[in-house]
């Protein structure tokens, strides 16, 4: 008799609120409604890890909404909490579910899905791995002793990037995008991951940017100043950043200057506040480390170019399209796509990358001159050949 009332098997169906499209038109009906979209496909990917890593593993899902739109697949991630909260704001994931709540994995066992694909090697990946129903499964499996394995021969270079550092420092030449698509038996064409903005957010960001006296000449530049704790050796010295907007601020003062922090870069943040204070830059703007991913994002959004070591501001900037300038050592260089929207800069150092394995590393990778940082921002901005 349900059936007869609801169609269930809608995209849009929530079954315990009324759906997006009841409450944005005049539709009160489920059955025989103009918008119904009957779901063919069901799809989960497993992405934990860093905030830049799991943005990099979006074109994935955009990659299959894309080959299944004739059947109106839902995507599913399976993440942890802030994975949550970044998918979303990303349109081509439907729901997104936290790895570390058991019910998370209770919820997706009583699915089925057409497919699975798992990019990590951790133990709760695993078991969803293996305990889920799927027609087809990608990337890593758990093996009869609970170690992962890989099935398919197009898998391998994944488990290379885990496992084999001369693969990784010498032979491997495409960037994780690639390998996330191909791991999931997709094809490469340079796709770029994409993010969306709430309109909350983009007020909240707009409020920002109102209190200062921007017109059209002007160019907002933000400066991503730091990176998590746990990898922190791929931060630039703060330092230079500061030298950085001390070139900027000389050459440009009709520039205006955003730093981006996060809340493990509160001391870094306290110390360009006080550095900026002290010499009386007051096109610097300070919109704190303590806003939300989504603030973040909307943030970002209202710049021009992006300086940022390897981590989640610069993938932020990447998926919005934004000018880049990314300052690279640690990791392989080659690991990183950022679309022909800046440039990549590097030392030319023997030991890089060194996959931030090393605690005696002097990082030297890292200490890449202000004036060449600032030079690439002119080219990036067309100002400069």
């Amino acid at each position: 008799m349900a059936k007869d009332i609801f169609l269930t098997n809608c995209i849009y169906w929530k079954g315990r609120t009324p759906c997006v499209i009841q409450k944005t038109t005049k539709q009160k009906k489920c059955r025989n409604c103009l918008a119904y979209k009957p779901c063919h496909k069901n799809i989960l990917i497993i992405k934990t890890g860093g905030l830049g890593s799991i943005i990099r593993s979006i074109v994935v899902a955009q990659e299959f909404q894309y080959k299944f739109k004739e059947d109106n697949c839902k995507i599913q991630y399976l993440t942890h909490k802030k994975g949550v909260d970044l998918l979303k704001h990303v349109s081509a994931v439907d729901d997104a579910l936290d790895i570390d709540d058991w019910k998370s994995l209770d919820f997706l066992t009583i699915q089925k899905f057409d497919i699975v694909v798992n990019f990590e090697c951790s133990k709760m990946a695993l078991v969803a791995a293996g305990k889920i129903i799927a027609d087809s499964k990608f990337g890593f499996l758990p093996d009869f002793k609970g170690s992962p394995y890989v099935e398919e021969s197009n898998n391998m270079e994944i488990v290379k990037l885990q496992t084999d550092d001369f693969f990784r420092k010498n032979i491997n030449k495409k960037c994780m995008q690639q390998i996330f698509l191909e791991t999931a038996g997709l094809t490469w064409k340079k796709q770029r991951y994409q993010l969306c903005i709430n309109e909350s957010d983009n007020a909240y960001a707009k409020k920002i940017f109102s209190k200062i006296n921007i017109i059209q000449k002007n160019k907002i530049i933000g400066l991503n100043i730091g990176s998590s704790r746990k990898q922190r050796k791929k931060r630039w010295d703060i330092k230079r950043f500061m030298a950085l907007i001390n070139i900027i601020s000389s050459n440009h003062p009709d520039w205006k200057i955003v730093i981006l922090a996060g809340p493990e870069e509160v001391d870094l943040y306290e110390k360009v506040y006080s550095f900026c204070r002290e010499n009386f830059f007051t096109n610097v703007i300070f919109p704190g480390c303590h806003n939300t991913i989504g603030q973040f994002i909307a943030i970002v959004n209202h710049v021009d170019l992006v300086v940022s070591c390897d981590t989640f501001g610069m993938h932020v900037a990447i998926a919005l399209g934004k000018k880049v300038i990314t300052l690279n050592g640690p990791q392989p260089i080659q690991e990183t796509e950022i679309y022909e929207l800046g440039e990549k800069l590097k030392n030319q150092v023997f030991c890089s990358p060194c996959f931030l394995v090393q605690d005696n590393c002097s990082g030297e990778c890292m200490k890449i001159d202000e004036n060449i940082v600032y030079r690439a921002i002119l080219r990036a901005l067309s100002l400069l050949k």
